[in-house]
């Protein structure tokens, strides 16, 4: 279920309060939520809270590690389930945006982590998380590249930066779209598309010759 959906009838205390504290948390930040705020947000007493979390940056990690942990384990499956190497960047930028869509609150909240903490790869149990999402995309990505599918120059971590880097930026940039004359002629239909463009084939004007010998290896 997206992490938005407003119904919680049948949802037991403790998914209640993740995603009442992952919603908050994505709103105003760390600071600006209290216990009392998410449970308020879920529906339960605050020693409901406090029986699950002992301190409100335990729910907060615990919260992040979870929104981690679920897009890793989603990113993980859509790769996998990719036969065709060459498919493999179009059809994860589609998923990968429409699951930011679906799931605004993990991806608010990633972005101002990932952005916001200059000590997140020294403290807490998010950024192994992070790290192990990174690398199985690198890892897809390197196996397309043998496979074919990329130049065999073709960087796999940087490739991988841009699949995940680029998608979330323009997941959290969205609602500026209409104010910003650039975008006007790029429509939500083909912003995907013409982002797998870039990534398959780069933006250099080169001649017949001059590619050529860059297929060659020349300099």
């Amino acid at each position: 279920m997206p992490d938005n959906a407003p119904s919680q009838a049948g949802v037991p205390a403790l998914d209640r309060i993740f995603r009442a504290a992952g919603r908050l948390f994505a709103e105003r930040g760390f600071d600006s939520v209290s216990i009392s705020d998410v449970a308020r947000e879920a529906g339960v007493c605050k020693a409901n809270v406090f029986h699950h979390f002992a301190t409100k940056q335990a729910l907060y990690d615990a919260v992040l590690t979870r929104s981690c942990e679920e897009l890793s384990e989603e990113i993980e499956r859509r790769l996998s389930s990719e036969a065709d190497a060459s498919l493999q960047v179009s059809h994860f930028l589609v998923w990968y945006r429409d699951y930011l869509r679906a799931h605004p609150s993990t991806a608010r909240l990633v972005f101002r982590e990932v952005t916001g903490n200059p000590d997140l790869a020294e403290s807490g149990p998010v950024f192994p998380v992070l790290s192990r999402l990174f690398d199985n995309v690198v890892t897809h990505v390197r196996d397309a590249r043998d496979a074919g599918a990329f130049r065999v120059d073709a960087n796999p971590t940087v490739v991988a930066s841009l699949m995940l880097g680029v998608t979330l930026f323009n997941s959290q940039t969205e609602h500026l779209r209409t104010h910003m004359p650039a975008w006007r002629d790029v429509s939500d239909e083909t912003y995907v598309d013409l982002l797998t463009d870039v990534l398959m084939r780069g933006v250099r004007a080169v001649d017949a010759n001059a590619m050529s010998d860059m297929r060659n290896g020349a300099t």
